[in-house]
């Protein structure tokens, strides 16, 4: 019940955070979330582990704090994944949910990479993304999204190393 009433505080501040948009509400979220995923462990619930990281990473995504999501998008991934071993009835499901927070993950440091200018580390992490959502069941639909912005960092990679005509073409292929 601890992990459950921690999940809605969390819920109840991401309200508070959509009127509002003060950055304080996210923090305090983020607190709540962390606290469901300490009592959903102690009370053996993987998949509300799962869910509470989740929520956690999306919370650190509006911060911009981009490491920090993909460092619980990358703990949900593994926790949906102890979830399809413990409940084999559902475990094409729950992997599904696996791979969505892994390309997440990537998603993420990809765009911590491209802030801090790494433009072929960011397309690596793009490209690791659409891979893992082609490979999915639900998700195959979002893998050329990714490999497009993967294409743009390759091309911004290109433009940095003064590569003009190159970096041009790269473009006029990602916006494809």
């Amino acid at each position: 019940m601890l992990g459950h009433f921690q999940t809605e505080l969390g819920n109840i501040l991401d309200q508070l955070y959509q009127v509002t948009a003060e950055k304080e509400a996210l923090r305090k979220q983020i607190e709540a979330y962390q606290g469901a995923v300490q009592m959903n462990q102690k009370a053996d619930l993987v998949s509300r582990v799962a869910e509470a990281y989740w929520q956690t990473a999306v919370a650190y995504d509006r911060l911009n704090e981009h490491l920090e999501s993909a460092n619980n998008f990358g703990c949900a991934s593994k926790q949906y994944e102890l979830s399809a071993h413990n409940i084999p009835q559902l475990n094409t499901f729950y992997m599904d949910y696996a791979t969505y927070m892994q390309a997440w993950s990537d998603i993420e440091k990809a765009r911590h990479s491209h802030e801090r200018e790494e433009y072929g580390l960011s397309k690596e992490h793009y490209e690791k993304a659409a891979r893992a959502f082609k490979s999915s069941k639900s998700w195959t639909y979002l893998a050329p999204n990714y490999l497009a912005w993967a294409g743009l960092e390759h091309a911004e990679d290109l433009s940095r190393n003064d590569q003009s005509q190159e970096a041009m073409q790269a473009f006029r292929e990602g916006a494809k």
